[in-house]
């Protein structure tokens, strides 16, 4: 007779056998799929991009948008390990039998890049590194996003080198290291933006929700980048890839401000992908005699971009469209003042091989600004308009020949602008220019050397002897001018044709090396610039006394910096994760800057060039990590000495700045301060003679506290924003400008 002893089996041991069933299973020969998805380890933000592969073995795959990864393995043993690198981040090593019960993989961030990745990471490299080495700030998307900046003007406020002018219309402009406005470069993805108006762009025009990140390179040392950037330049990076189709956004705030912002996204096939975004927003104030001054903003931004599939990840190949559309209007109640400003861009950007030369870049674009504005004088009301439309062509070609790399570009630019002035003011000085067509066109020619000498030690990776030779062929002329002096006199008599042909040349020396836990880079850049008069700057001169020796000339810079920056990483230590410190120092010397003054009772603005003008300045930053990078303290401070301050109007010679940044489990909190020393300028008074203005210091400082979380397939975000949380009470025409406000902002991506 048979019989079956019952058996006491717990469920540790069910578990057990199952596992031990499914090994066998496994090693019998059935394909395993290992699934997760790589997070940031202190915001839990999604990383694409990651490198999942099998130690020993050419088993691999990479995260795709949303941190996601399938990683294939026919065969399995009970040994094999799992790699997961990102240049950006510590390298996890854990058993494969420890990955298959994970679903999130957390990556700690570094300072310190990894030298190399098995599979090679993607992301296009940033174009300030083809130029000459030069102090740089890139500001990712993810220190803005979903705060309360309403632009990149708000959002470069923060930088300790950089100032941020602001009108009562809701135009920004940025001065770099004491400069002026006009003597920072704009580009939108590689494509310049400053109009040939005034050579000025208006931050405001970009939907900061759109940008990827934004590269800020100080000083004057650049080649590629053209000329005139004397103080800096600003590339705006836009998003192509996102990792959601839908996202909405809506921020309420002080002055019964309001934005929202809708983004749709989709990719097809894996290498095409279709993006468009729309943004609505205004504001209200009011004076103490309940006018009132509004301002509101429209914004489309779409793009399209097919991606080539080039084997060489680090430099992207594709071609992408842009279209780009702004339009910002104020009304002024009180003074019956208006003003009115669009701008449309269109691109088309190459990258990739061309036929048997290999890889050439090429981009190409159409731009128009329009603006209209009806402004209030001492002698009354006057409306100005300017129209401009501006094609442009970059070509660029980059050739490797170990130890040399040579990069050459030629840049084509064919601006046109139509501009008209009315005033019907009886007792008005009859000074200026009442309307007029200028045509501008430029060529210039760019060659950037970097030879690459052996530097006979491991440590020491890069000696590099750097050069750079610039051409530059600009050409106006204008046609139909009308004057308010001389009506019967030709365009020649009113407006000289002007052809500059003016070459400059740089030189630099870099040093630099690093092994696991320290890096160091230091060079020193000396060379010259060009700066060509503007439209605005040449109608300065009144045609009455229009003589060679009172025509503007071009202005020219010979600069000379210095930078070390130094890197500290601490791989075992959990207080203290490491810290960067920067130090650059600085002198330009100018010949035939600018200087801009007025006269009592007349409502435009009068050029000449002041023969010499000099900056000297120092910039140190230091940034401290703790906990692995959860936290963040940079103190940062600038000291200018501005030598001819007609030259540079009411720039401040010194600025402080401490921001903290805490991220924690989707958690974040930031503190941005400063301190701006007072600002001197020089005005004209009506004997012709210079006299000093001040304005007092200003200090203050912004708070942030945001949250994001997920929801199945959403992810959701909030956040609070306190800004000028001291609440200066420094008025502008009767309003406050520097008083204290509020934004909250909420939204959900799909």
């Amino acid at each position: 007779m048979k019989y079956f002893q019952q058996v006491n089996i717990k469920p540790h041991m069910i578990i057990i056998l199952t596992a031990a069933l499914s090994w066998g299973q496994i090693c019998m020969g059935q394909e395993t799929v290992l699934k997760g998805r790589i997070r940031h380890s202190n915001t839990y933000t999604e990383i694409p991009d990651a490198n999942i592969y099998i130690m020993n073995s050419t088993i691999g795959t990479t995260s795709d948008l949303k941190g996601y990864f399938e990683l294939h393995i026919p065969r399995i043993n009970e040994n094999m390990i799992v790699i997961i690198e990102h240049i950006a981040f510590d390298t996890l090593t854990l058993p494969l039998t420890d990955a298959l019960k994970k679903e999130n993989f957390y990556l700690v961030p570094r300072l310190i890049q990894l030298p190399a990745v098995t599979v090679e990471s993607s992301g296009e490299r940033p174009d300030f590194l083809k130029d000459l080495p030069q102090p740089h700030t890139v500001i990712d998307s993810r220190s803005y996003e979903m705060q309360g900046y309403i632009d990149a003007g708000d959002l470069l406020r923060a930088e300790q080198s950089v100032a941020v002018e602001e009108d009562l219309s809701g135009k920004k402009t940025i001065s770099v290291r004491g400069g002026n406005p006009d003597d920072v470069i704009v580009l939108y993805n590689g494509i310049r933006m400053n109009n040939l108006y005034d050579n000025i762009f208006d931050l405001s025009l970009i939907n900061l929700d759109e940008i990827k990140q934004i590269e800020l390179i100080k000083g004057s040392n650049t080649s590629l980048y053209g000329s005139e950037a004397f103080s800096g330049v600003i590339n705006i990076v836009p998003r192509i890839h996102r990792n959601y189709k839908i996202r909405f956004m809506q921020r309420l705030g002080t002055y019964a401000a309001g934005d929202w912002n809708l983004q749709l996204n989709q990719n097809f096939y894996d290498r095409l992908n279709v993006s468009y975004g729309y943004k609505k927003g205004a504001y209200q104030r009011r004076y103490a005699d309940d006018s009132t001054l509004k301002n509101s903003a429209e914004n489309h931004t779409a793009t399209v971009y097919y991606d080539l599939g080039e084997e060489d990840k680090q430099e992207q190949s594709g071609i992408g469209l842009l279209f780009l559309h702004s339009d910002l209007d104020y009304s002024n109640a009180r003074y019956q003042e208006s003003l009115n400003n669009r701008h449309n861009l269109f691109s088309l950007r190459y990258s990739g091989p061309v036929w048997i030369s290999g890889k050439w870049t090429a981009t190409a674009s159409y731009q128009q600004y329009n603006n209209e504005e009806q402004i209030m004088a001492p002698s009354g009301k006057f409306n100005k308009h300017f129209f401009n439309d501006a094609n442009t062509l970059d070509i660029e070609k980059a050739i490797v020949f170990k130890p040399l790399e040579l990069l050459v570009g030629y840049q084509y630019e064919n601006n046109k602008l139509d501009f008209k002035e009315v005033r019907n003011n009886p007792d008005e000085i009859n000074l200026g220019l009442e309307s007029a067509n200028f045509i501008r066109n430029k060529h210039g020619i760019v060659t950037i050397v970097k030879l690459h000498a052996p530097s006979g030690s491991d440590f020491l990776n890069t000696s590099d002897v750097n050069f750079s030779y610039r051409y530059d062929n600009v050409r106006d002329e204008a046609n139909n001018i009308i004057s308010r002096e001389t009506r019967d006199a030709t365009n020649s008599d009113l407006f000289p044709e002007n052809n500059w042909r003016e070459s400059t040349f740089k030189v630099s020396t870099e040093l630099a090396g690093k092994n696991k836990n320290f890096a160091f880079d230091g060079y020193m850049n000396y060379g010259s610039n060009i700066k060509f008069p503007s439209i605005y700057q040449q109608l300065s001169v009144p045609s009455t006394i229009l003589q060679e020796e009172q025509l503007l000339k071009p202005e020219k810079n010979n600069g000379l910096e210095i930078g070390v920056n130094i890197t500290k990483e601490y791989r075992d230590r959990k207080t203290i994760s490491g810290w960067l410190l920067e130090t650059n120092y600085f002198r330009n010397y100018f010949e035939n800057k600018f200087r801009m003054y007025y006269r009592p009772g007349i409502p435009i603005a009068f050029y000449d060039n002041v023969p010499a003008a000099n900056i000297f300045g120092l910039d140190i930053k230091g940034t401290l990590y703790l906990m692995q990078k959860k936290v963040s303290i940079t103190i940062g401070s600038s000291q200018y000495d501005i030598q001819e301050k007609s030259a540079f109007p009411f720039k401040y010679e010194s600025k402080s700045v401490l921001n903290l940044s805490v991220d924690h489990a989707g958690y974040s909190f930031k503190f941005n301060g400063f301190i701006e020393g007072p600002q001197s300028g020089w005005i004209r008074d009506i004997d012709g003679r210079f006299r000093s203005i001040s304005l007092s210091g200003y200090t203050n400082f912004d708070l942030h506290l945001g949250k994001n979380f997920e929801l199945f397939q959403l992810k959701l975000f909030s956040n609070i924003s306190l800004r000028n949380v001291l609440n200066d009470n420094t008025e502008l025409e009767g309003l406050a400008i520097r008083d204290r406000r509020i934004y909250i902002t909420f939204g959900v991506n799909y």
